[in-house]
């Protein structure tokens, strides 16, 4: 049974035979068809291709090109057709191992690429070009290009050019912004000058004659708001420094201001570009090692200086006999009997940072006498010291003794010279009867002098002094010999548990043509010392406040 259904099949697959071998021809040709567009997709997307998708269209084209080759005589032995086998071969490749799938992908690559150079499929002796049908291509994704290194070198040079631009462009704006600066500063300069010449050509009218008529006082103040300059309990460099006599100021050779205010010879300056921008120095400008020995305390109290660098200074001196046991001690009441003033003149070479003592320019009398019971007594609190037109240095000071007392003006054509300092009498003329005689004689007012300057607003010299009850007075000269009477500048009764005591008028913006702020116009500060406590003495504020004259 078996033989002969062999022979019928034998028979039949012999009669199909030419029907089924141009049937694998054709499905040969268009497998080739096939391959050939699979090659050219293999070209095209060679990066996109995994290593499986080459197995797989090599495997096709081996099994092609042999099915090719061996499909007659596969048909004529009756096995299965060629074009069977091609397409079990692959839709159903082989399993491999990983080494046989690595060399079949070597071998097949080598074979792929032939087929792109030859562009064209043979099959025998004639050469077939098969119909690709034009396929629809999808579009891939745009790749990402992978930097190689010059490209990368090639950034980091970019990256440095751009960050040596950018320092280029801020150095050059530094510097462009520096010399800016610099020219703002020159013309500052250039104006200050030429405002400081034209002010230096200008007269000063503070005049050297006697004025017989008085001034009145048509003028009212404004006063601002209270301003602490310096607190003792706050800013003191050693326990006994307070504000202690009224501020003085002047100008170096530097164009800093220096500003004194201090207690004996706990007298610390303040210094800066100006009367807004002081810095409490701790430098001790004289002191006087004798001084608890011989019972001399020496104050600071006026200033004065021509180039910026030598100063002179006149020194308030209190002599206290109770220190040398020549009379009763505090808290005796009567230890104020042991009290004797003089005046004392200092001096300066290094611009006013240190003072050494020259002589006495004033007393009443040569000596203290521990027959006095009425003291204080003597020559007390200098004023700021003013340059007259007629090139003399002139200054107020109080006096007091017994039978008289009062306020006195004193002159010199020298500072530097201590017996060159002469009374000047009410005529304006320099007493020769001595200093005591002439003190006595030359006695124009009463009240008491913290400062004076001349004032271009007013026309006048104005005088002030503050009371210990919180008065602060003035009263005007033409001359700084006649005095008209004495007005009311500021009111701080009640303000100030301990009262106000030391007061002065200086100009917010001197020149190096009043390098001693011996001027003011409308506008002044205020300064004085304030006691919030009242019997603290070592609690005290130096204060200022801005004032404007209205006429």
């Amino acid at each position: 049974m078996g033989v002969s259904n062999s022979m019928a099949e034998g028979s039949e697959a012999k009669d199909r035979g030419p029907s089924r071998l141009a049937e694998m021809g054709q499905r040969v040709r268009d497998g080739f068809n096939s391959l050939k567009f699979a090659a050219m997709m293999l070209d095209l997307n060679r990066r996109r291709v995994d290593q499986k998708s080459i197995v797989r269209v090599a495997s096709l084209i081996t099994i092609g090109g042999l099915a090719l080759s061996l499909a007659t005589p596969l048909d004529r032995f009756g096995n299965r057709s060629a074009a069977s086998l091609a397409f079990e071969a692959a839709n159903f490749p082989p399993a491999a191992s990983a080494q046989a799938d690595q060399d079949e992908i070597t071998g097949l690559t080598s074979f792929a690429q032939a087929l792109q150079e030859a562009g064209r499929v043979t099959s025998g002796e004639q050469e077939v070009v098969p119909a690709v049908e034009e396929p629809q291509i999808v579009e891939a994704p745009p790749e990402v290009p992978i930097p190689i290194a010059s490209e990368v070198v090639g950034e980091e040079d970019a990256m440095r050019q751009e960050q040596f631009r950018m320092r280029e462009e801020l150095r050059e704006k530094l510097e462009e912004e520096t010399r800016r600066a610099v020219r703002e500063k020159v013309a500052e300069e250039e104006a200050f000058m030429k405002a400081s010449q034209e002010a230096a050509k200008r007269p000063i009218k503070k005049p050297a004659i006697i004025r017989e008529v008085l001034p009145t006082a048509s003028f009212k103040v404004e006063v601002g708001a209270e301003q602490v300059v310096f607190s003792s309990q706050e800013q003191r460099f050693d326990p006994e420094e307070v504000p202690d006599v009224a501020p003085r100021a002047f100008i170096d050779a530097d164009g800093l201001v220096h500003l004194f205010s201090g207690n004996f010879e706990k007298n610390f300056p303040f210094v800066g570009p100006t009367l807004e921008n002081l810095i409490h120095v701790n430098q001790q400008t004289h002191h006087d090692p004798e001084g608890g020995r011989t019972g001399n305390h020496d104050w600071l109290a006026a200033t004065y200086t021509e180039d910026g660098q030598t100063v002179f200074a006149i020194g308030h001196r209190e002599f206290h006999a109770w220190e040398v046991g020549q009379s009763a001690a505090p808290p005796n009441p009567e230890y104020t009997n042991g009290w004797y003033n003089t005046l004392e003149l200092y001096r300066s070479d290094d611009g006013g940072r240190t003072f050494k003592h020259i002589g006495r320019i004033a007393s009443i009398d040569k000596s203290y006498s521990p027959e006095n019971k009425a003291g204080p007594l003597g020559v007390f609190q200098p004023s700021n010291i003013i340059k007259r037109e007629d090139g003399k240095f002139c200054f107020l000071a109080s006096t007091r003794w017994p039978g008289f007392g009062g306020r006195v003006l004193i002159c010199t054509p020298n500072l530097a010279d201590p017996s060159a300092y002469q009374v000047v009498t009410t005529q304006g003329e320099e007493s020769s009867l001595g200093m005591k005689a002439s003190i006595e004689s030359a006695i124009t007012s009463n009240a008491r002098p913290d400062c004076v300057v001349w004032n271009e607003y007013l026309g006048n010299y104005i005088s002030i002094y503050a009371y210990a009850d919180g008065r602060i007075t003035y009263s005007l000269s033409p001359d700084l010999i006649h005095w008209g009477p004495v007005g009311l500048l500021a009111d701080y009764r009640g303000k100030w548990a301990g009262g106000t005591l030391y007061a002065a008028l200086l100009r917010p913006d001197p020149t190096l043509n009043d390098r001693n702020f011996e001027e003011t116009g409308q506008k002044a500060w205020l300064y004085f010392m304030a006691r919030p406590v009242h019997g603290d003495e070592y609690n005290r504020y130096l204060i200022r406040v801005p004032i404007t004259f209205l006429k």
